[in-house]
């Protein structure tokens, strides 16, 4: 279907993203402004600074939050149709094709960056051993020790499997006080979360606090809030180029407010709402079959079916691959070509990952939950 095409559009618009954004911090380690002055702006010491600080791969990190926006769009718009059909959440099937989409491929490069890059220290010593451990489980995320471990990436993929883990909660209030107000309440939630964080509490400003799961359930619920109203024909925002232009207005505002101290905390909320805001445009808006059926549109969508192994894949070797394409030099045009052809390489082995793997793994599933339900009839 044409709306599921735009999905993976969007889904290569997040990955790239992520991408542009952590290989920036690999080109340039140093180049985060974290400070303000002393008039409350952020700390910027010349062009270079202003350049880096308020890029768009700067604001890369926020492909994640549009990949739990998708996340949360597909997974209640599956349940709305299964609802509109009289067939209600399975938890158990729900469960299968999750984890057939999600951990196989996950397993696998959780395996290969433990032992292909560490050797056997995840079998020997016990703390590594305990941190193998909590990425079998997936809750690495819940510790500032195994946040960043093994693979920086894999810490969404445990938050990922949580805010499915709590998706029949989700329902239950959505039953109890509709779907507006259960969206409501996790934005109060993450809000109340944020105030508790700046009054000081030990261990707030870990990321394992200011990412777990209640603090980002809001991003979720909204791209089911999302599909909730696209299910039922009914945006949520103003149809046409106004929706695109108030997306517009919102990521400057993001921008804005990473620049300045009393407001900062808005930053991600701002980019949360302008990702919601521009998920329901592209939806929305008639994209003419010509520009559908041409190579740059088919590029994103293959790069959007694939964006599951590329995020397994892309982040610890991307450090190397950019200082292995050195020689090239740090030239505009020249940060271009590497980053250009790291991304090629990364992208043939994900293709190859999303071929052999994901798919093998998603096709069992479903034979499996094919077999159960032939065995209970």
């Amino acid at each position: 279907m044409k709306h599921l095409d735009r999905i993976d559009v969007l889904r290569a618009v997040a990955i790239l993203l992520v991408f542009l954004h952590h290989a920036q911090i690999c080109l340039f380690p140093n180049y985060r402004i974290s400070t303000f002055n002393a008039d409350g702006l952020l700390a910027l010491r010349s062009i270079k600074d202003a350049l880096l600080n308020l890029s768009p791969a700067a604001f890369g990190w926020t492909g994640v939050q549009l990949f739990l926006l998708i996340s949360g769009f597909l997974i209640h718009l599956g349940f709305l149709k299964g609802e509109a059909q009289g067939s209600p959440l399975n938890i158990r099937t729900f469960l299968s094709k999750r984890f057939w989409r999600i951990y196989p491929p996950y397993l696998l490069t959780v395996l290969f960056f433990c032992f292909a890059v560490n050797g056997g220290r995840y079998l020997t010593q016990p703390d590594k051993v305990a941190d193998l451990v909590s990425h079998l489980l997936m809750v690495h995320n819940l510790s500032q020790d195994t946040f960043w471990s093994i693979n920086p990436s894999f810490w969404s993929i445990a938050l990922e499997i949580q805010l499915y883990l709590i998706y029949p909660l989700l329902l239950f209030l959505r039953k109890k006080s509709g779907m507006h107000r259960t969206f409501l309440f996790t934005l109060l939630l993450a809000g109340a979360i944020i105030l508790l964080n700046h009054l000081g509490l030990p261990g707030n400003f870990e990321l394992a606090y200011k990412t777990n799961v209640f603090a980002f359930w809001y991003i979720w619920c909204a791209g089911a809030y999302l599909a909730e109203r696209f299910h039922a024909g009914q945006p949520v925002f103003p149809k046409g180029h106004r929706s695109l232009l108030f997306s517009l207005a919102l990521f400057a505002a993001m921008c804005t407010a990473s620049c300045v101290e009393v407001i900062h905390v808005l930053v991600v909320p701002l980019a949360v709402f302008a990702w919601m805001v521009f998920f329901e445009w592209f939806l929305r808006t008639p994209i003419p079959a010509s520009w559908e059926a041409a190579w740059p549109y088919r590029g994103l969508v293959t790069v959007g079916l694939c964006s599951y192994s590329i995020y397994l894949i892309h982040q610890p070797y991307l450090r190397t691959l950019l200082r292995y394409f050195g020689e090239y030099g740090n030239q505009p045009f020249a940060l271009a070509v590497k980053v250009s052809v790291v991304f090629g390489i990364l992208f043939l082995i994900s293709y190859a990952l999303y071929q052999l793997v994901e798919l093998p793994s998603i096709a069992h599933g479903a034979r499996l939950r094919a077999r159960r339900k032939a065995a209970a009839n």
